[in-house]
Order: C-alpha cells, then sequence, then structure tokens
C-alpha cells in the first residue's frame, strides 16, 4: 500500500514538473526569477538627497550665443541607478533677454540687452521626487564696439577697410553706434593733400545725408580742413580754428554723458562742440563740395596717444 501511494505521489510530482516545463516554454518571456540577497535593499525616495551647487556662470555678450548647462552643477547622492536625464529643471524667474532655460538644464540663447549688474535666477530641480533650489546671477556685457565703415549709396568701403566718399556733402558711419555712456578717443585720417576741393570732415554725426555739422544738413560736430585753414561746425555755425596745415590726421574726444566732441590735431586741442540732433550718434566722417576726387578716410580706433580721462574707442562696448 505505501509503495503504491509513493508511485502515486511521484506520478504527481512528474505531471507538475512536466506542467511547468511546458509553461516555462512557452512563456518564458513573461517571468523572471527574483533572487534575494542577504542585507541589499533598493533605495528609496526619501534615501536620495539632490543638490544644486551654487556657480558662477559665464558672462553673456549681447549678439554672441550663449550655452550653458546646470548638469555640472548638480548633485546626486544614494541612488545606485542614477539617471541624471531624469532630472528636471525650471525657473519662475525672469532670464535676460533672449535667453532660456530647457528642462534638461541647460541656458541658451542670444542675449539681445546688456546686464551688467546682473539677472538673478532662481532654479528648481527635481529628481525622483525629490527638489533643490538655487539661485544664479547672469551677466550680459554689451558686444564690441563694430568700427567698420557703413557702405551705402554715398560711401564705398575698401577691401582694405577703408572708406570712399563718393557723393558731394556727404558722410559715412561706423556700424555700430556711439556708447550712450562712457568716454571715448579715436582718430580718422583722410588721405590725399589739404587743398582738395572735396575737403575731409571727420566728427559726430547721424546721417549719411550732408556732413556732421553743416547748416542745413545734419546736427552734429564736425571739423573741415579747407586750403590751409580749419574749421568747426557746430549744429550748423560755422567758426575757423588755429591753423594746422597739411595735418590729415584727427583726433576727436567723445564725452558721452555730456555729449560733446573736442578735436585734436597733432596733440592740440582745437575747440569743442556740444553734439545736437538725433539721440544716436555714429563716428562719421564725409567729403564736401565736389571734385573728381573725393577723400578715403582710416579710423583708428586704438590709437596711442589718448587723452587724460578717456578711453581708446577700441575698449567700448554698445
Amino acid at each position: 500500500m505505501k509503495a503504491l501511494k509513493a508511485m502515486q505521489f511521484s506520478k504527481k510530482i512528474f505531471s507538475a514538473a512536466a506542467f511547468l516545463a511546458i509553461c516555462s516554454a512557452s512563456h518564458a518571456s513573461e517571468y523572471f526569477v527574483v533572487v534575494p540577497v542577504k542585507g541589499k535593499t533598493e533605495p528609496t525616495v526619501s534615501s536620495i538627497s539632490v543638490s544644486l551647487q551654487a556657480a558662477t556662470l559665464p558672462e553673456g555678450v549681447v549678439g554672441v550665443p550663449y550655452s550653458y548647462s546646470l548638469l555640472s552643477s548638480l548633485y546626486i547622492h544614494g541612488d545606485p541607478s542614477l539617471n541624471t536625464a531624469l532630472a528636471s529643471f525650471s525657473t519662475s524667474s525672469s532670464l535676460p533677454s533672449g535667453l532660456a532655460l530647457s528642462e534638461s538644464g541647460a541656458i541658451q540663447g542670444t542675449p539681445t540687452v546688456k546686464s551688467l549688474t546682473g539677472s538673478p535666477v532662481q532654479v528648481t530641480v527635481t529628481y525622483k521626487n525629490n527638489q533643490s533650489q538655487q539661485t544664479y546671477t547672469i551677466f550680459v556685457k554689451g558686444a564690441p564696439f563694430d568700427s567698420r565703415w557703413q557702405s551705402s549709396a554715398v560711401a564705398t568701403v575698401n577691401a582694405d577697410g577703408t572708406a570712399t566718399v563718393n557723393a558731394a556733402l556727404s558722410s559715412v558711419l561706423t556700424v555700430s553706434a556711439l556708447p550712450s555712456s562712457g568716454k571715448w578717443y579715436w582718430e580718422i585720417t583722410a588721405d590725399g593733400a589739404p587743398t582738395y576741393a572735396g575737403y575731409p570732415v571727420v566728427g559726430v554725426g547721424s546721417s549719411t545725408s550732408g556732413y556732421p555739422g553743416r547748416a542745413g544738413s545734419q546736427p552734429g560736430c564736425g571739423l573741415y580742413l579747407y586750403g590751409t585753414s580749419n574749421y568747426i561746425y557746430r549744429n550748423g555755425v560755422e567758426s575757423r580754428v588755429a591753423n594746422t596745415s597739411n595735418v590729415l590726421t584727427t583726433g576727436v574726444a567723445y564725452d558721452s554723458a555730456t555729449r560733446t566732441a573736442t578735436f585734436y590735431r597733432a596733440g592740440v586741442s582745437l575747440g569743442v562742440c556740444t553734439v545736437g540732433g538725433a539721440a544716436t550718434t555714429y563716428v562719421a566722417a564725409g567729403a564736401g563740395a565736389a571734385t573728381p576726387t573725393y577723400p578715403k578716410f582710416t579710423l583708428n580706433t586704438s590709437p596711442v596717444n589718448v587723452p587724460a580721462g578717456y578711453s581708446a574707442l577700441a575698449t567700448a562696448t554698445q
């Protein structure tokens, strides 16, 4: 009897084993085996710590693409299955104009407005229901002053960077407007003899029509050499100044706060002029009366002999 029961029990075990074998073969991809390891536990959300570290972000520059990742400031502890792709960044602060924060922590864009005092941005990062906050400051510098001459209907920019004014009573302007703050100095050299009829005019102006300071032309300040005499145009008023014949390089010292331009020849001040007219002004150079040969101008924004209290225009930003 015992032998019979043992045989029946063995048959049941064999049948169960066979059934499991069949199930395992047909559903192998639907099952997995969990093997307990003594002393090992899965981390809980509360055992994970997340921290956004303080950092000095790189400065932005107006007009220059900006890119920085806050992942370099993210620290996560206590998660053996670390996956920073699960970190989500957000902010309710306003970033400098032109920049944006992505969910992955990238600050990108092209700044459009300078922010010398800095823009504080509070950032929140979330990782597996854990959060951390940090405030960063983004500074944006103005774009470097673009001293190239503008090509126009009345001026041609030459391959060597000089500009030729090709129409009577016309001007050429720089690409960048003069800064709204600071005190700046530059020099302009005109080619040719100072006796030509298309006498060169240099100064501060706002238009390619006419030349700086000329009556009925454009407000501003301009100094021109006619024959062996120098004249300053002060917003339409002409006055003769000290004679510095055959000197074709003119220095201009411009104070943005007072909008005054002081003209120099050979290191000697020839007079001061207050710029009127448009709020936005440019480095300007122009030609006088009609002549077969118009002057060609070279702009030097890094002169050596800069007057005390002024900076070379090359160091300015917009």
